[in-house]
């Protein structure tokens, strides 16, 4: 925390679609069709329920907040699945948590307000930078440090990517994240940091934080190397193929898939996933075969992972999503979204629905791939 980067961090009658969400199956009245209609009224039912492409579909979202963006990677070697713990509040979640004292932090740090930054920190707090060794524990070192760093470096400012929240106890969170720091006088910089949450009576303050070289955007694609492969996700109705393969230099991650409602094809969409350099976080574009495309930021919080979508259709219609996706083992994940709408019309939760590996030779690409964070494994 003293160096700059240590901040913030068929007929006529009425057709039916039916999906499962793993707890049971819901029928969504889609409207009277023909066989001319249907398969049209299915793509608009699956676009609004959010299971298209099932992973990242075509909707998605940029979110960002002041003085932090959180963005959906964990750090190289990190665990994609946490220890369980009792749910907590809404209110309460780790990554609501951590994303506000974020804030809190990089408004302190970016007005210089020594003594609001280390009101933020326990007594006995400890801020270690492994570059070049140096350790201060306490709040004296920590204010005098602070002070002198302000006062070489006026203007200072920095931006946080929290990219991994895993909760340790009710009471104890640990984040990941990359932290990019300038000034008006000073060159850009980038680095790691690991920091630690504790509660102490109503208020989450900081007990640690070691700060690192940054990783490079093709290490932290490899958290989702697991994907790597072909998957189903199997409907009464509507079946979802998918392969995720990656590109000739891994620098992103494509997915390709397929939509059929009986056997025939409804649509298909590509995806690209990749390391935005510029925002430090994990991207995803889609394309659909009809001309809608979207865009989706992935978080990763007690691992799961969010996506928050944005969509465009092809006539110009607006819609948003968030897709949670829960890794089950290596051959199995759930995809629930949430929080979805379309044209301004909201529409409620798909549910869990569960996503099976098809074959076990994806597991060889995937081994190939040095670091890869396999769910299970």
């Amino acid at each position: 925390m003293l160096a700059p980067q240590t901040s913030t961090l068929n007929g006529s009658q009425p057709a039916r679609l039916q999906v499962s969400d793993g707890k049971g199956d819901c029928w969504i009245k889609i409207g009277t069709s023909t066989r001319a209609t249907r398969m049209l009224r299915v793509r608009a039912a699956l676009l609004v329920l959010g299971v298209l492409g099932t992973l990242g579909g075509t909707v998605s979202s940029a979110f960002a907040q002041q003085g932090v963006a959180p963005s959906p990677t964990p750090l190289s070697g990190a665990t994609p699945v946490a220890a369980p713990v009792p749910p907590l509040p809404a209110s309460e979640e780790p990554l609501a948590i951590v994303t506000s004292f974020s804030e809190k932090y990089g408004q302190a740090f970016n007005a210089a307000k020594i003594d609001d930054l280390i009101a933020l920190w326990r007594a006995t707090g400890t801020y270690e930078d492994e570059t070049d060794g140096l350790v201060v524990t306490g709040h004296a070192a920590l204010k005098e440090g602070f002070g002198n760093l302000f006062k070489d470096n006026p203007g200072l400012r920095i931006i946080a990517n929290v990219q991994s929240v895993r909760p340790v106890t009710k009471e104890v969170l640990m984040f990941e994240g990359i932290v990019t720091t300038s000034a008006p006088e000073s060159d850009t910089t980038v680095s790691r940091f690991e920091a630690v949450l504790v509660k102490e009576g109503n208020q989450w303050l900081l007990d640690s934080v070691k700060e690192s070289a940054a990783v490079e955007g093709k290490a932290m694609l490899q958290n989702l190397a697991w994907l790597v492969g072909e998957w189903r996700d199997d409907n009464q109705e509507v079946s979802i193929e998918t392969t995720v393969r990656w590109s000739s230099q891994q620098a992103f991650l494509i997915r390709a898939y397929k939509v059929r409602v009986g056997e025939e094809i409804s649509h298909e969409g590509t995806q690209v996933i990749g390391w935005d350099a510029q925002q430090k976080t994990i991207r995803s574009w889609n394309f659909e075969s009809d001309g809608a495309f979207g865009e989706g930021l992935w978080t990763l919080a007690s691992g799961e992972w969010t996506i928050r979508n944005t969509l465009t259709l092809a006539d110009g219609t607006r819609g948003s999503s968030r897709q949670i996706l829960r890794p089950e083992s290596a051959d199995a994940y759930t995809v629930e979204s949430v929080g979805r709408e379309l044209g301004g019309v909201p529409f409620p939760s798909t549910g869990e629905i569960r996503v099976i590996r098809v074959n076990s030779e994806s597991m060889t690409q995937v081994d190939s791939v040095p670091n890869a964070n396999v769910p299970g494994r």
